[in-house]
């Protein structure tokens, strides 16, 4: 068998589309020669109605290794981190990230907050209370 590199080369070739309505089993990797850019058509942008891309799934994607995105990785139903790895500085945890992070709403913490800079309230309510309810300052 001829392995395929490239769009002009393999042992099937076809200028129209595949469509396989069962399993493609592969024992190599598995190419996407499109380099279009993930696209949406939504009434918002946080409820697309459809997604085109290289590669668009209506099923799920599991993976085993990393999943490396050398863009932005944009989630529409929200996302789920199961690790558990403790925080001990902000290079460690579940969740890292080398820039800023920015939050619009709440942020709910079931341990303890460290801050290793300037701390910076922008409001004129500020509460801080202890284990019993009591605020202290």
């Amino acid at each position: 068998m001829e392995g395929g590199s490239d769009a002009s080369s393999g042992s099937i070739q076809t200028a129209g589309g595949i469509l396989a309505t069962k399993d493609i089993v592969t024992g190599q990797n598995v190419k996407a020669l499109s380099t279009a850019d993930a696209a949406y058509t939504a009434a918002s942008e946080s409820d697309p109605a459809s997604v085109s891309a290289s590669v668009h799934t209506t099923g799920g994607i599991a993976a085993d290794k990393d999943i490396m995105a050398l863009q932005n990785v944009k989630a529409y139903g929200g996302a789920q981190v199961y690790a558990t790895t403790e925080s001990t500085d902000y290079t460690t945890g579940s969740i890292t990230t080398a820039g800023g992070l920015g939050v619009a709403m709440k942020i709910n913490s079931g341990g303890d907050l460290s801050v290793g800079g300037t701390l910076s309230v922008n409001t004129d309510k500020f509460t801080v209370a202890d284990d019993t309810g009591n605020t202290a300052i």
